[in-house]
């Protein structure tokens, strides 16, 4: 093999310097040392960036009792993970055999492969192949080696290149696959199996020499690394591209491990200048697609679905610019890198999706978010957004609620509540559309709330949303609200019932009526309460008092008939409620109705005579009396003439009673007494007159009192005296009634 002039200044004293963990594709490379002029002939093992072939970590290779100065090829052992190396050891002809720990670079030797091995490399099911190079006993040559004790076994020859030996394996298709040359390139397959069979693929140039290659399970490619300091890719029928520029010269051998070559993470994001824009208006929508895995993504193309309202379409960051933009070209992606793509379009209405949607020639391990979508317009439709009203007695309203497109998440949910409960409210909380039954309307009702405040009709709004949905197309999502107007059955005033048919009574009876607000006022309310005639009706409170929170509460009204004594019929009157008076305008001034009263009189216009018989006057003066009282108060003054109706049989105390307002209830007594009349003529009945009475009250005038019936006991008898001869003796007649002698 040829010397190559080292360019990997730096290397020393890089040995402490740990290695990345193999949670990702790892690759690993060594380095012959071969007459690097002012360095020591020590091989080195490298850590490479998959992507670019840049040195993440390099450490020097020891092996214990030898002085290594190169390494011609690393490759690892598919079944038990374990690196094998060949190397160079100073004073030993031919090749060793070691494994190497790949954190530490130290090795432990196997055994001595016995000529010039260049290349090694293992199938799927841990055989190890090795070729030599060039300068070997028996140059370009495929040998089967024991890994464990590195005896080998030659297996066939291959085709002569200019230079240089490299093989890897293709666990695809079972091959094993040479390079060689330099100028001239041979590039062939070989069947490890019996006989061997050796396959021409191309001889000619292709980028020069091979130094080392491995196979990428990802893209079912190799990956080969060149004399020109170039990391390319390798198909299977020799097609050589990606060409990645590296600062390395002279890496030997390529070993891949702990996951593919394409592990990208590929991302979509959106942003838009309005989501909901003016039907008419333009709209930038910003796509950026990110490679957040640790390896290269390659060959990306981003498809691109636009809907119909979206016109006059261009863009920028497309490879090929298209108009329309169905798909774009994105360059490759290095991990953390991000391409931007923007879309001026022009939006005429509706609602939609724009898609994109990232597929790459990489292996994109995590592909749940290598898919963006924006949505453009208003994401649902209300229908009406104005006009409606409810009504304080419950009267009710209603919209419809449906999505204009259909949502990803298997739930979209739009809050709904009320700006004012206590004017209106929606018979639901929460609308929920399923990505099934996402274009069948839905009905909101709205219902009127009795407030029992004179507040006329009141405005409210039914908010709805904003929506919450893992689509982000939805949550978030604003929509149109929803103007309703709540129309007032309050009234200012006041409730008396009742209103008439009361009575009263003189005797003291009472009757009630009721008064209550017809709303609630926003200030205590009073009414004065009276009575028309104090004389007639009495009244139990001179004010009601109404508050906020008694406003409905009825507060009664006793009215107490009062007694006059005076003989005036049934006389009406009237409660009156004063107008009200509060700081609440609607109710001050507010007159209530008033109520009617009748107070029954227990008065009648009459005259008691007692007694009025039975009376016993005697003729030796005895006397008897009876008295005589009003019934009721008379307007005017009465008199009463009395009389007898025998004056022979008995007289009168007065001839005239005269009765006042004033003494009307006092009784009034006359005085019967008897006349001697000296004649037996037994007890004589007799009758006291009282007359008609007279007085300007027409109720007493002409009432006749009744008179008084009087006996006057008669004192005189007769007396026969017979005259017998005896003097003073004589027989008196009883009962015999005498005229004189």
């Amino acid at each position: 093999m040829n010397s190559r002039a080292m360019r990997n200044v730096g290397l020393l004293g890089v040995g402490l310097v740990a290695f990345c963990g193999a949670a990702h594709a790892q690759l690993y490379g060594v380095n012959p040392f071969e007459n690097n002029p002012g360095l020591p002939e020590q091989a080195a093992l490298f850590h490479l960036d998959v992507d670019t072939g840049a040195i993440v970590d390099s450490r020097l290779i020891t092996v214990p009792s030898r002085t290594i100065t190169g390494a011609n090829s690393i490759t690892v052992d598919p079944t038990t993970g374990v690196f094998y190396a060949i190397t160079k050891a100073s004073g030993v002809s031919g090749r060793l055999l070691i494994t190497l720990d790949v954190a530490t670079g130290e090795g432990v030797e196997i055994g001595n492969l016995g000529d010039n091995f260049s290349s090694l490399t293992f199938d799927a099911a841990g055989q190890l192949y090795g070729v030599t190079g060039d300068g070997a006993t028996v140059p370009e040559s495929l040998y089967a080696i024991d890994k464990a004790t590195a005896a080998t076994t030659l297996l066939t020859a291959l085709g002569n290149g200019a230079d240089g030996e490299v093989i890897a394996f293709n666990p695809e298709d079972g091959l094993l696959y040479h390079w060689s040359g330099n100028a001239t390139l041979v590039f062939e397959s070989v069947d490890p199996n019996p006989p061997h069979t050796v396959t021409g693929i191309f001889s000619g140039a292709a980028g020069g020499e091979v130094f080392g290659a491995t196979w990428d399970g990802c893209r079912q490619v190799f990956l080969a690394h060149d004399i020109n300091s170039q990391m390319a890719s390798w198909s299977s029928t020799g097609v050589r591209s990606d060409v990645q520029p590296t600062t390395l010269t002279d890496v030997r051998g390529l070993a891949l491990v702990g996951g593919h070559a394409c592990d990208v993470d590929l991302s979509v994001q959106f942003a838009v200048s309005d989501p909901v824009p003016t039907p008419g208006a333009p709209v930038t929508i910003d796509i950026d697609v990110t490679n957040s895995g640790p390896a290269r993504a390659r060959a990306n193309v981003v498809a691109i679905t636009l809907f119909p309202e979206l016109t006059f379409v261009s863009s920028t960051g497309c490879a090929e610019d298209p108009t329309g933009v169905p798909t774009c070209s994105v360059p490759q992606l290095f991990a953390g890198e991000t391409h931007s793509l923007q879309i001026e379009a022009v939006y005429t209405g509706g609602t939609g999706r724009v898609i994109a949607s990232v597929t790459t020639d990489s292996d994109d391990t995590e592909p749940a978010n290598d898919v963006g979508s924006v949505l453009l317009g208003p994401i649902a439709t209300v229908t009406p957004t104005s006009g409606l009203a409810t009504t304080e007695v419950g009267g009710a309203a209603g919209f419809t609620v449906v999505l204009n497109a259909q949502p990803t998440a298997a739930e979209t949910l739009i809050p709904v509540s009320s700006s004012d409960p206590s004017e209106g409210v929606a018979d639901t909380a929460m609308l929920s559309f399923t990505n099934a039954d996402w274009e069948q309307p839905q009905t909101v009702a709205v219902i009127g709330i009795d407030d029992l405040v004179v507040d006329g009709d009141v405005a409210y709004t039914i908010v709805l949303g904003p929506a919450q949905s893992t689509d982000p197309g939805f949550d978030g999502g604003e929509v149109d609200d929803v103007a309703v107007v709540n129309q007032d059955d309050d009234v200012a005033g006041a409730i008396v019932s009742p209103t008439s048919g009361l009575q009263t009574t003189e005797a003291g009876g009472s009757a009630m009526f009721g008064v209550a607000l017809t709303s609630q006022p926003g200030a205590d309310v009073s009414i004065g309460v009276s009575s028309s005639d104090p004389g007639e009706g009495d009244v139990s409170t001179a004010t009601l008092l109404f508050t906020d929170a008694n406003w409905n509460d009825v507060q009664f009204v006793t009215v107490t008939g009062v007694d006059d004594a005076q003989a005036d019929g049934d006389i009406a009157y009237t409660v009156i409620l004063a107008p009200m008076a509060s700081s609440d305008m609607d109710y001050d001034g507010l007159d209530p109705e008033d109520a009617s009263v009748v107070n029954l009189d227990d008065d009648v216009a009459g005259v008691i005579v007692a007694p009025t018989s039975d009376l016993q006057t005697t003729e030796a003066g005895g006397s008897a009396m009876f008295g005589v009282v009003l019934t009721s108060q008379p307007g005017a003054n009465v008199s009463i003439g009395v009389t007898t109706s025998d004056p022979g049989e008995g007289d009168v105390s007065t001839a005239t009673l005269l009765f006042t307002d004033a003494n009307w209830n006092v009784a009034q007594m006359v005085t019967v007494t008897g006349v001697d009349d000296v004649q037996v003529d037994g007890d004589i009945a007799y009758t006291v007159i009282l007359a008609p009475m007279a007085s300007s009250d027409m109720d007493y005038n002409a009432l006749d009192p009744e008179d008084v019936s009087v006996v006057n006991l008669d004192d005189d008898f007769a007396e026969l005296i017979f005259r017998d001869g005896f003097e003073n003796e004589a027989t008196p007649l009883t009962g015999a009634s005498s005229s004189g002698e």
